[in-house]
């Protein structure tokens, strides 16, 4: 009986050790990625996303090619929830582009926000001090929201990463409020994170709305749940044109989407050398690939 006790115990050990190994190297592939991405394109026209993609697809590739891990990445389970969080970004993006639509097509005028005042202090090359807080806070709030939404909505997967969804939730979630740049100048502390909470409750719900809408209609029509998230975040844009966003919406706007297509394209770089296995399809995808590149950085060239 002692050494079943002792051998349970010993794997519980392991199973924690796992989770916070998971969580650094999850951190560790993608705030860098950002940061990095941003020290490229610092003093020109080209977008970091651009970086991005490219860094992405080569981490992957190296980390299957290096026999570190297996196409797909399954060996980094965190890595892969980062690259499904994408939609929880894109809510915050449809809240904002409602309230540009209405203002546009009432021509309403609202007035500049000076709630907040950004510290230009680079910490970075590139990137300033609230900056790489927006970079940080994001990564933290995109997986407390990915964790909470599976874990109501029952879809947790059944892996060994899955029964800690609920601590990443409450984890993610908590240093997500808290982590705020104290060099920024703020005009009132409690609204603007009281707004923060708001913010995050709010992209909670949508989230939990679309996917439950989407599963009434399914019977009928098959759409996904991006479709209504998309529709009740940018009808809160329209209703709410005049409300001024809190941390939780200008983290989102500033990083949220460059954090996920990091997680997405190191995820797609591990399948690199896979497609390219197939009868025909390296010219291809070689084709597709420095064709995409040459007119993303050529265009923006001209």
């Amino acid at each position: 009986m002692e050494i079943a006790h002792t051998s349970s115990q010993l794997m519980q050990e392991i199973a924690h050790q796992h989770l916070f190994n998971q969580f650094w190297l999850t951190l560790f592939f993608v705030i860098p990625m950002v940061l990095v991405a941003r020290a490229v394109v610092a003093g020109t026209r080209y977008s970091a996303i651009l970086i991005i993609v490219i860094f992405g697809l080569l981490m992957g590739y190296l980390l299957v090619a290096t026999g570190v891990s297996t196409p797909g990445l399954s060996d980094f389970p965190m890595l892969g929830m980062m690259a499904q969080s994408t939609i929880i970004a894109l809510a915050a993006s449809f809240f904002v582009g409602g309230q540009e639509l209405r203002r546009i097509l009432d021509k309403s005028k609202v007035g500049a926000d000076e709630s907040v005042v950004y510290s230009t202090e680079e910490i970075f090359f590139g990137t300033g001090r609230t900056q790489v807080i927006f970079i940080a806070r994001s990564f933290f709030m995109l997986l407390g929201i990915e964790a909470l939404t599976k874990t109501l909505l029952g879809t947790v997967p059944e892996t060994s990463l899955g029964y800690y969804y609920p601590l990443i939730a409450y984890m993610g979630l908590i240093i997500a409020v808290i982590l705020i740049d104290h060099k920024a100048a703020i005009a009132n502390k409690r609204l603007y994170l009281r707004n923060g909470l708001v913010e995050m409750a709010a992209i909670i719900v949508v989230l939990l709305l679309g996917q439950t809408i989407a599963n009434w209609i399914r019977p009928t029509i098959a759409l996904p749940q991006i479709f209504f998230v998309m529709l009740i975040a940018a009808g809160l844009g329209a209703v709410l044109y005049r409300w001024k966003h809190g941390p939780a919406i200008r983290c989102m706007l500033f990083a949220g989407i460059p954090v996920v297509l990091s997680a997405n394209f190191v995820i797609g770089g591990s399948r690199i050398g896979e497609a390219f296995g197939l009868s025909g399809m390296d010219a291809v995808l070689a084709y597709g690939f420095f064709g995409q590149i040459f007119w993303m950085f050529g265009g923006l060239a001209c």
